[in-house]
C-alpha cells in the first residue's frame, strides 16, 4: 500500500520494444556474417596452406631432385672414376677423387657422395653429418649396379627422409657396370633451405606413408635441423600407409594454436606415396581481417540502436505527446 508499482508509460513500452526488436536482429544478422567470416577464415588458411604445400613438393622435385640426378649422372660418367675403381687399390683411388686432391665431384647444399664398387661395397662417402651411411641393399643402389639409374626415397632413420639418386659407373665403349655414385639429401635440410621461396610464416612438416606415423615439424637451419613431433588430426591418421596423393586439415599446436595443416605425397617412382611434405599455417595469420569485421559489426549495432532510440522518440514526441497536449 505504500510503496506503488512504478507505471510504465506507452512511450517507454514503444522504446523498450522498439529497442528489443532491434537488439534481437542486430545479433541474429552479427552472429550469423562473424561465423560466416569465421569459416571464411579458416578456409582461407586451409586452401593458403594447400598451395604452400603443392610447392615445397615441386620445389623439391622439380629443382632439388635434379641437381643430385645430374650431379650423380656426371660424376659417375666421369673417365677418372672409371678409372678408380679399375685400379689396384678403388678405395683409395675413389676417396680421392671424393675428399682428396683429385676431387671431382659436384658440392651440392647439404648432400652426401657416396661409391659403390660392383660387388656392392661402399668404398667412399663425403659422410655428411647426422645421415646414416647407404647400404647395397636399397633398391636404387641395386638398380644402379644392375645397370640403370634409379631414385628413390628412403628412411634411414625413422626421423630423416633422404631423396637418393644413383648412376651407374661403366668403362668406356662397354656395358660393364663398374659400380654406383650415389649422391643424397635429406630432405629435412632441403625443405629448411627452401622455405623462403614457399613464404615465411608457416612451419614445414613431413610424415612418412605408414600406420602410426608421427608428424615432425622443422625448424632451426639446413646445417642443424631440428625436429619436433606433433599430434595429428584423426582424419589424416586414419588415412596414412593409403594410396592418397594429399591431406588437409586443422590442428593444435601448443606453440602456435590453431593451425591450417597440408600435406603433399611424394615419390619418385611409381605407387602411392613414400612420405608427405608440407606446412603448417598458424589460422592467427589470417585474422586480421575478421577482427576488423568484428569491429565493423559492434559499431553498426551501437549505430542501430542509437537510431532506434531517436526514431522511436520522435515517433512518440510525433503522434503521441503531441496530439495529447492538443
Amino acid at each position: 500500500r505504500f510503496f506503488r508499482r512504478p507505471r510504465i508509460t506507452f512511450a517507454a513500452r514503444l522504446l523498450l520494444g522498439g529497442f528489443l526488436l532491434s537488439l534481437t536482429i542486430i545479433v541474429a544478422i552479427s552472429a550469423f556474417l562473424l561465423v560466416s567470416r569465421n569459416q571464411q577464415t579458416r578456409t582461407g588458411a586451409e586452401t593458403n596452406a594447400e598451395s604452400r604445400a603443392e610447392a615445397y613438393r615441386e620445389l623439391v622435385q622439380q629443382v632439388a631432385a635434379p641437381q643430385a640426378r645430374f650431379a650423380a649422372q656426371d660424376v659417375a660418367g666421369l673417365p677418372e672414376m672409371a678409372t678408380a675403381l679399375g685400379s689396384a687399390d678403388p678405395q683409395s683411388s675413389v676417396a680421392d677423387l671424393l675428399t682428396g686432391s683429385t676431387k671431382v665431384i659436384t658440392d651440392l647444399p647439404d648432400e652426401t657422395v657416396s661409391v659403390f664398387d660392383a660387388s656392392g661395397m661402399l668404398l667412399a662417402t663425403t659422410d655428411l653429418a647426422g645421415v646414416p651411411e647407404l647400404s647395397s641393399g636399397l633398391p636404387e643402389v641395386t638398380g644402379a649396379l644392375g645397370g640403370s639409374p634409379a631414385e628413390a626415397i628412403d628412411f634411414l632413420n625413422p626421423r630423416i627422409p633422404v631423396y637418393d639418386f644413383a648412376a651407374p659407373v661403366m668403362t668406356s665403349g662397354s656395358t660393364q657396370v663398374l659400380g654406383a655414385v650415389v649422391y643424397s639429401m635429406p630432405l629435412t635440410d632441403q625443405l629448411l633451405r627452401l622455405l623462403g621461396a614457399v613464404g615465411q610464416g608457416y612451419t614445414p612438416v613431413i610424415i612418412a606413408n605408414r600406420p602410426g606415423a608421427s608428424l615432425y615439424a622443422l625448424s632451426g637451419n639446413p646445417a642443424a635441423p631440428s625436429l619436433t613431433a606433433e599430434s595429428l588430426p584423426s582424419s589424416i591418421i586414419a588415412g596414412l600407409g593409403r594410396s592418397s596423393g594429399s591431406f588437409a586439415g586443422f590442428s593444435t599446436v601448443p606453440s602456435s594454436g590453431d593451425t591450417a595443416l597440408a600435406l603433399e605425397g611424394m615419390n619418385p617412382n611409381s605407387g602411392p606415396p613414400v612420405l608427405y611434405v608440407g606446412v603448417e599455417t598458424p589460422i592467427s595469420l589470417f585474422l586480421g581481417n575478421q577482427t576488423t569485421d568484428e569491429l565493423t559489426v559492434v559499431w553498426l549495432a551501437l549505430t542501430a540502436l542509437l537510431a532506434t532510440w531517436l526514431l522511436v522518440l520522435l515517433f512518440v514526441n510525433r503522434f503521441v505527446r503531441r496530439p495529447v497536449a492538443q
